[in-house]
């Protein structure tokens, strides 16, 4: 089904939230057209393309997110991780120090699943994040990657 242009701006939401119509070709931004064929590589806007395409980009929103927030979530797996492994050192002679050391290491292996959700995660087009989602955070992923390779890595001192 090829839409109209005046059709255009009356799709710009409803089936699919707040992301904008956008040439499922080459992801052009259509927000405002005045054509129904993208201004970047000439496709013909179709809006059934457009709603798949838009529900699938929804997804990817909500995954990212979910990702973001499980990586925010092991900033304090990390941190049990360090005490557990700090303890571990306190308590060189007693019984529990080997207790604490496998306890901070499986607080590492979290942290490593949990910082590669993020990059596991699609980045989405600039002009989608702007009205749906951030993109994921690879910075906190990386610096849970390494914290989780130090103290799984605590196992074999």
């Amino acid at each position: 089904m090829v839409i109209e242009k005046h059709e255009l701006s009356r799709l710009a939401a409803p089936k699919a939230g707040p992301i904008p119509p956008f040439c499922v070709g080459c992801g052009y931004n259509l927000k405002g057209a005045v054509s129904t064929r993208c201004p970047e590589c000439g496709r013909t806007f179709v809006a059934r393309e457009w709603e798949a395409k838009a529900a699938e980009l929804a997804r990817d929103g909500a995954e990212i997110r979910e990702a973001n927030e499980w990586a925010n979530r092991g900033l304090y797996v990390a941190l049990a991780g360090v005490v557990l492994t700090a303890l571990r050192f306190v308590l060189l002679a007693s019984c529990l120090s080997d207790v604490f050391r496998m306890l901070g290491a499986l607080c590492g292996v979290a942290c490593l699943f949990l910082g590669i959700g993020t990059y596991r995660v699609a980045r989405l087009p600039e002009w989608v994040t702007e009205e749906l989602a951030p993109q994921p955070n690879r910075d906190l992923g990386a610096v849970l990657l390494v914290i989780g390779l130090g103290l799984a890595g605590i196992v074999f001192y």
